[in-house]
């Protein structure tokens, strides 16, 4: 059967469509942040998310030319001062530095970011492995601590399914977050999570487009005031609004802050926030609203909340940092603190937070 040339240059047409869709979607990666890229990777349930730039935390600490086969006693170090400049409280891997080290042969100094997203259904941890790692040489190790290797072996991009008791019977025990573990060959990403179904559905988001919690609504605009952040924490939805509310402060705590809040002018309920850490140590804090109108009247109010004082964290906020600028821009409020010194992200990310409770 003869095809027209009609045909024929449709058929190149399409193919090139292909080509330049596949093109932009490669450049549009290459172009977004590390906190981006993390988040396209998380499940669109994740309801609180916490990323580290591990490349950031490298250049911001010394003692950070470690390797897996260095001292548990000079990881420790490296991790205090990590700790001391508030680099670590996005980590879920920080607690399994030096097990990751000895079992794995690796350590998150040996990913470009980190990215933890918790559920209700589960939680994952993923790191982005830099291209000095050997992923066949990981998986050999995951087959030789008696991880049951996937269905269609190793390279395949499936689960290796672990239990409690392989994790915690270690030499060096592991947590049960390294409990199931798949590594994506071609994204170069290491995925871990307590439960094998969970996981399942996570590597789907990454090899077969399920939808990210960058899908969901507010989260783009939150990442995108983040900007290049070395350590943030996103609160997804209303999920902030639980998750810091006030309402877990002591009762003379919440008559407390009911009052200033009413002082104040009364405030929005939130959906959606993030707090994230820059490299010159500022704090950018985001808050997403239902409209525009929400995110412009909250911009005086909680401006005035997060200068005053903390109740159900004691002392002032004013003691723990300096309002640098505060600027409503379509449905988002955001706010620059100048720290003070100390674990600000710690402990701003802890609650209850008056001025982002809702």
């Amino acid at each position: 059967m003869r095809l027209g040339r009609r045909s024929i240059v449709v058929g190149i047409a399409v193919v090139v469509l292909l080509v330049v869709a596949a093109g932009a979607l490669v450049w549009s990666r290459m172009q977004a942040t590390p906190f981006e890229q993390a988040v396209e990777r998380l499940p669109a349930g994740s309801m609180r998310a916490a990323f580290t730039d591990w490349q950031a935390v490298q250049g911001s600490v010394s003692g950070s030319d470690l390797s897996a086969s260095s001292s548990e006693e000079d990881m420790r170090s490296f991790l205090d001062k990590a700790f001391d400049k508030d680099l670590t409280e996005g980590s879920a891997l920080s607690d399994s530095f030096y097990a990751l080290a000895v079992n794995y042969g690796i350590t998150p100094l040996d990913a470009a970011w980190e990215a933890y997203g918790q559920a209700e259904d589960g939680a994952v941890d993923v790191l982005q492995l830099s291209e000095d790692v050997d992923l066949s040489a990981l998986e050999d190790k995951l087959e030789s601590l008696g991880y049951e290797p996937p269905p269609d072996g190793a390279g395949s991009d499936g689960v290796w399914a672990g239990t409690p008791e392989l994790v915690a019977g270690l030499d060096v025990p592991l947590t049960s977050l390294q409990q199931n573990v798949a590594v994506l060959t071609d994204e170069r990403l290491l995925l871990m999570a307590d439960l094998p179904g969970y996981l399942e559905q996570a590597v789907k988001v990454i090899t077969e487009d399920a939808e990210s919690l960058a899908s969901v609504e507010g989260v783009p605009e939150l990442v995108d005031k983040a900007g290049k952040a070395n350590v943030a924490l996103l609160w997804a939805d209303d999920f902030v609004c639980s998750d810091l509310a006030m309402s877990q402060a002591d009762r003379t705590d919440v008559v407390e802050g009911e009052t200033l809040i009413e002082e104040a002018g009364g405030i929005h309920p939130l959906e959606g926030l993030v707090m994230a850490q820059q490299g010159d140590s500022s704090l950018t804090v985001a808050m997403y609203f239902a409209n525009e109108d929400q995110a412009s009247q909250d911009l005086q109010p909680r401006t005035d909340l997060a200068s005053g004082p903390a109740p159900g964290q004691g002392g002032t906020f004013s003691e723990r940092f300096r309002i640098t600028d505060s600027v409503a821009d379509d449905r988002v409020m955001t706010m620059t603190f100048d720290p003070s010194g100390g674990t600000l992200l710690g402990d701003l990310a802890q609650g209850p937070v008056l001025f982002a409770t809702c």
